[in-house]
Parts: C-alpha cells; structure tokens; sequence
C-alpha cells in the first residue's frame, strides 16, 4: 500500500486515446475482475463527495444563464425539486454555490449546486451576486488529469482526489458519481489496487462516470 505522502498526477496525452464517442452503455464483456466486481456493487449512497481545490476567484455578479452543467440530470424528483425551490423562494439561498471557471474561455460550470441553480432559474432570478458563490479558476487540462490523494492514514482521499476525468467542451458526467467514486476507494483502499491498474480500469471504462 502507497503510504499518506502520494500524490500521483497522470495526464492522458489525449481524450480521444480512451473516451469512445459513446460512454453510456456498459461492455458486453469484463476485461479484468474489478470490472465484473462494480456490476454487482452495492446501491449504497455514501454521502462524502470529492472536491478537487483551485485558485480563488472573484469576478463580480454571474448570470445564471452564463452558467453550465457538468450533467444534465438531477438526483432530486420533481416534487422534491418543487419542495426545494418553496423553500429557497421562502428561505433565501442559505449556501453558495461552488463554481468552475476555465481560465482558457471564462467558461463557467457548476461544481456543488446543481439543484439550487436549476431551482434559482425556475424561480426567475437573473444572476449570482459575489457572496451567494465561491469561484475556483482551473484548466481543461486539469480535468483531464487522474489525481489520487490520500489521507494521514494512507487510505484514498475522495474530497482532495479528481478520479473521473474528462473534456467539460466535449461530454458530460452522470448525475450520481457517488457509488463509482466509493467503489474506487474500495479498490484502492481495501484491495489495494496498485495505481497503474486502478488508473487503467478508470480510462478503460468512462462509460461508469460519462453519459
């Protein structure tokens, strides 16, 4: 096991080396056990969720309508979403969103808030004012990478660690990442997976964590 100290950052030289042009369908076959061991991964829904860390910005007020999605669906039904926007219209916006701006373009995404952005838009408002999100500069490139973290104890560390790489110009993320994100900790951490092999099944199967 690679102890607390690892921090491995690996870079494809490109997308197109292990993106198919479609990702949502699973093989018809496994190339390795680790693939044939997610098909019958646990539905459970852990609630820690990684959040890779950039330089912070201000860029003044945001219109919602400048504002993109790394997916298009929401975990939240209908009803809940109505519940939530009620409650935001009665309540305010009680958290910030946490935001992505591409240096490259000033591209901005949504990172954190998806449900609060759709539920702002429905409810009419027109932008983001400074205090009502925290913006975090990165690079296309950044999120092409495959950086694994750990923690004190040498075990995967989801918050710090980017595990579901991909172009945000060019595909998007499935809407609930949380059972692939914990499976792969439970390769790296209980399996001990080495990282060469973790890395490969990552690439090898975009269509767990790419619609």
């Amino acid at each position: 096991m690679i102890g607390p100290a690892l921090h491995l950052s690996i870079l494809p030289t490109s997308l197109g080396g292990f993106l198919p042009t479609q990702v949502s369908e699973p093989p018809t076959c496994y190339n390795s056990p680790y693939e044939q061991a997610w098909s019958t991964w646990s539905t459970q829904q852990p609630k820690v969720m990684p959040q890779a860390k950039g330089a912070k910005l201000k860029i003044g007020s945001i219109k919602l309508s400048a504002i993109h999605r790394f997916q298009t669906g929401l975990r939240r039904s209908a009803k809940q979403m109505t519940q939530f926007q009620q409650d935001i219209e009665t309540n305010g916006l009680l958290r910030p969103l946490s935001l992505v701006y591409f240096k490259e373009d000033g591209q901005v995404f949504v990172r954190d808030g998806n449900h609060r952005l759709v539920a702002l838009t429905r409810l009419g408002c027109p932008q983001l004012e400074p205090d009502q999100y925290n913006l975090e500069v990165f690079s296309y490139r950044d999120f092409q990478e495959i950086v694994f973290k750990t923690d004190s104890d040498g075990k995967l560390d989801l918050r710090k660690s980017w595990i579901t790489p991909f172009d945000p110009k060019t595909h998007s993320r499935k809407t609930d990442l949380k059972g692939f994100k914990f499976f792969i900790k439970n390769l790296f951490d209980e399996q001990s997976l080495p990282i060469e092999e973790l890395t490969q099944f990552i690439l090898n199967n975009a269509y767990l964590y790419l619609d």
